[in-house]
């Protein structure tokens, strides 16, 4: 792993290539079978630096049907032409989407359906590890021995066992320990971009560095997201005898929510259940009714908060 990324400082390099991987794991309880990820890898020669570095950036899941071209740039799916593959909440796409907040042009990763992201090569930037605060969190909840779905207090504690810790308690515990030296620990981190320097880029723009360090105006909010599932029609017929029963959507949402800690986005659906239900017809059947605005706010055990295009669903 790189020293930068240990220290969880700042750099400046610049990306030699984008590529991507994927493993297939044994999942912890046998029925569940095997499992693959995607992990980006992406090349960076700091400078100063004789050789460049690879960052492995965990990218989201990977499922049926997917691949990964010959030279490892372009991610493939039989299935569809469009549908996102990157996951919305990976350390990748938190790379992509604080480069297009820094003014990156994201057109090159749009026409290829955020598919391909060499138009990051040859381009220089300012980098930083940023703290994972949901990752760390996590880690500590389940370093302390937290319920399933443990979450804070109004008053911002979090209750364990009976025991109230604070979230830098908490913070503290989900760090995580160094492999070669047992006594130290990191924060949870992820790699961003914070300044887009002049480079050799294939596309995309490019801010030249000004003498001055003038702050650099960030592209708008919603400019800067790693393509979004896409919604089903929520008009569906409700009485469709041939999607799944509110009962056992109700069943399968509830059964999600526990293993994600009792909250999701609405917009991560898709991927999560696409962990759950191979069949493509069934999946795809239960991902439209599980998008339901109708269907979520029956609140059967639920809630729902949030916009229409940004809602959060909570186990009750």
């Amino acid at each position: 792993m790189a020293k930068w990324r240990q220290k969880g400082g700042g750099f400046i390099g610049m990306v030699e290539s984008v590529t991507f991987e994927a493993k297939t794991w044994e999942s912890d309880n046998a029925k569940d079978g095997e499992y693959s990820t995607l992990t980006a890898k992406v090349m960076v020669k700091k400078d100063g630096a004789d050789e460049a570095v690879e960052q492995y950036l965990p990218a989201g899941f990977f499922y049926e049907g997917q691949s990964i071209s010959k030279d490892g740039k372009t991610l493939l799916d039989e299935n569809s032409d469009d549908a996102p593959i990157i996951g919305g909440d990976s350390d990748f796409a938190r790379l992509i989407d604080t480069y297009e907040e820094a003014g990156g042009d994201p057109t090159p990763f749009e026409e290829s359906n955020y598919r391909n992201f060499s138009a990051l090569e040859g381009q220089r930037f300012e980098f930083k590890n940023e703290i994972n605060k949901v990752r760390q969190i996590s880690a500590g909840l389940k370093k302390l021995k937290a319920k399933r779905g443990t979450t804070a207090n109004e008053d911002g504690t979090y209750t364990i066992n009976g025991k109230k810790y604070t979230e830098a308690e908490v913070m503290e515990a989900g760090k995580r320990q160094d492999k070669n030296d047992k006594k130290k620990f990191y924060n949870q981190t992820r790699l961003t971009i914070v300044k887009i320097f002049g480079g050799a880029a294939k596309s995309g723009k490019v801010v030249e560095e000004d003498d001055d360090e003038e702050e650099e105006t960030p592209a708008p909010k919603g400019k800067g997201k790693v393509k979004p599932a896409p919604e089903p029609e929520e008009d569906a017929d409700e009485g469709d005898d041939s999607g799944p029963s509110d009962k056992d959507a109700a069943k399968l949402l509830k059964t999600i929510l526990k293993e994600e800690d009792g909250e999701i986005q609405r917009a991560d659906i898709t991927v999560l259940v696409a962990r759950k239900v191979k069949n493509k017809a069934e999946r795809d059947a239960m991902v439209k009714k599980l998008f339901s605005t109708d269907f979520l706010k029956l609140e059967d055990g639920w809630s729902v908060s949030g916009t229409e295009k940004k809602m959060v669903i909570s186990l009750d």
